[in-house]
């Protein structure tokens, strides 16, 4: 509520006249095929099992009309993201509770005391990457539709970013040709500077989906997939929120024929890889679920849920992209508030009984 609250305050804040110039982000003029509106309800109810229970949970969700801004001679503090102009908030890169008002009162005082570096070329306009906490989830489905939009429509636009872009950022970047300058200043001036609307937190419009969907599928055409696995488990037993006893659920799905997997260990290609061709993927609530959306439409997701941590992220972006949606509700222990294997493997179980026997009977893993 408060982020979506400074979000209403943002968009309200925006100068009008002649600084600042429109251009609507799904009505691209280059490409009217593309043309889908952004003022899309969203309805559905999910069948939800957590604490051994089954719940019905409807979620609704309305996207607001989105727009890309050009304006121009501005400030940008680059350690919260923030673009100023005439003293107001203009734009919020990196949007956390608290950091408006923060920021503020530290580019208040900055910008009437030093004089600030003036960043990028006269006439050509610079797109500021943002790391977003370097959060995989976040900035797959958030930053990188956005960066591609700028492709498209900005041709010879400068990109600018700080030096905390994780590894997976600075990765994808390359692929797309990208090599960003990064700023050491924690304070610049710009002379035209694009800022682009937010979703809300994890409601990617179906459009900016699309867009990173269309990317794995170009990266991987023609890609040796004879070793990708159509089931998989992402295994968190290298990071936190980790199962209680999670290798008896890595050793018993390996025997069900399901490939182990730790996401953070993979490349970006080697994602695409592997998820372009999986038909059942498993995972705890995390990051690490987001790939789900680079496998084929129809798979079915296997989420597990621990009643300490979770959110119906997930069961939306399945929603969103066509795939069936399974959320396994697991009770915490005393050595893990994420639930156990032995209970997870109960549960899992039976389903895959009912799955691989009835919608993959014909497949030689079974």
């Amino acid at each position: 509520m408060i982020r979506r609250f400074v979000s209403n305050v943002l968009r309200l804040g925006r100068p009008k006249g002649q600084s600042v110039k429109y251009l609507s982000l799904f009505d691209s003029p280059t490409d009217l095929s593309n043309r889908l509106s952004v003022s899309e309800n969203f309805v559905k109810t999910f069948q939800i099992s957590i604490h051994g229970s089954t719940e019905q949970i409807e979620i609704g969700h309305y996207w607001n009309p989105r727009t890309s801004y050009i304006v121009e001679d501005c400030v940008l503090n680059t350690k919260f993201g923030l673009v100023f102009k005439n003293g107001q908030i203009l734009g919020d890169f990196n949007p956390r509770e608290g950091s408006a008002q923060d920021s503020a009162a530290i580019n208040r005082a900055r910008s009437k005391s030093v004089k600030l570096k003036r960043l990028g070329a006269p006439n050509q306009s610079v797109y500021f990457i943002n790391s977003l906490g370097g959060n995989y989830a976040h900035w797959i489905i958030e930053e990188l539709p956005k960066i591609m939009f700028v492709l498209e429509n900005y041709p010879n636009v400068q990109f600018f970013s700080s030096n905390d872009l994780p590894d997976f950022s600075l990765e994808i970047l390359s692929i797309l040709s990208i090599l960003p300058t990064v700023i050491s200043e924690p304070v610049v001036s710009v002379n035209e500077i694009i800022l682009i609307d937010s979703c809300d937190v994890l409601w990617p419009h179906p459009v900016d989906l699309d867009r990173v969907i269309s990317l794995s599928k170009r990266l991987t055409c023609g890609a040796d997939l004879n070793h990708k696995h159509p089931l998989i488990y992402i295994s968190r037993k290298k990071s936190s929120r980790s199962l209680e006893d999670e290798s008896k659920l890595e050793n018993y799905l390996v025997s069900r024929g399901f490939e182990v997997l730790h996401a953070e260990d993979l490349d970006f290609y080697e994602k695409l890889r592997q998820f372009s061709e999986c038909e059942i993927l498993i995972a705890p609530f995390g990051a690490g679920l987001t790939n789900l959306i680079f496998t084929p439409s129809k798979s079915l997701i296997i989420e597990l849920a621990s009643p300490s941590y979770w959110a119906p992220d997930y069961q939306v972006l399945s929603q969103l992209t066509n795939h069936r949606h399974v959320t396994v509700g697991l009770q915490a222990t005393p050595k893990s508030n994420f639930g156990s294997a032995p209970e997870a493997i109960e549960k899992i179980s039976q389903i895959l009984d009912i799955e691989l026997k009835n919608q993959l009977s014909e497949k030689k893993y079974l």
